[in-house]
């Protein structure tokens, strides 16, 4: 399980703007970030394309990559194009400590093929974030669609930036959907 203690957003809320300094991101900006290897099988393709297209219509938001790349199962050669053209991806390498990051974002997004359980999920609801993940086995298991976040099917990057989109756009949204998942969490 998640320790509720050390994932606790209150005692990393500092982190926020400690971070979004050393990635140059502004504090008002919305931040759709994400925590792990960073290869194919974890649907970062995806969501980086996906990111992509959304910041061509909507200013002001931010990916940050929280993960490092692996020799087998690399990104695609566009993936890797437009994290380094694309001026408002951030990519952090891997870290020991991803919690000062998700502290930094506003939405968690892991539209990953497969999973054990989706930890990462839990981990960001435990953090009070929103989560955007893939209805598959595991994440199916610690995201409650609708209510805390939003399962996609995975390689569907339509229905990817349409969930993206409702909370980048609502802000109520997504404070109602972080309450809830910190709240599942505990139970």
């Amino acid at each position: 399980g998640v320790d509720l203690d050390r994932f606790d957003p209150g005692k990393w809320k500092k982190h926020r703007s400690l971070i979004r300094d050393q990635y140059q991101i502004p504090e008002k900006n919305i931040v759709i970030g994400t925590v792990a290897r960073l290869t194919g099988d974890k649907g970062i393709n995806e969501l980086v394309t996906a990111f992509d297209e959304i910041s061509q219509e909507v200013s002001g938001i931010y990916l940050l990559l929280v993960g490092s790349q692996e020799e087998k199962d690399r990104l695609s050669a566009e993936t890797e194009r437009i994290i380094r053209d694309n001026p408002r991806v951030r990519l952090t390498g891997w870290q020991d400590n991803p919690l000062p990051f998700y502290a930094a974002m506003d939405i968690f997004c892991l539209p990953t093929y497969r999973e054990g359980f989706g930890e990462v999920n839990l981990e960001a609801q435990a953090m009070g974030l929103p989560v955007i993940s893939t209805d598959t086995i595991g994440p199916r298991e610690s995201v409650d669609n609708g209510k805390t976040g939003f399962l996609v099917p995975p390689c569907n990057i339509q229905l990817l930036k349409e969930a993206l989109r409702k909370l980048i756009t609502d802000s109520t949204l997504r404070q109602e959907m972080a309450i809830r998942g910190r709240t599942r969490v505990k139970e």
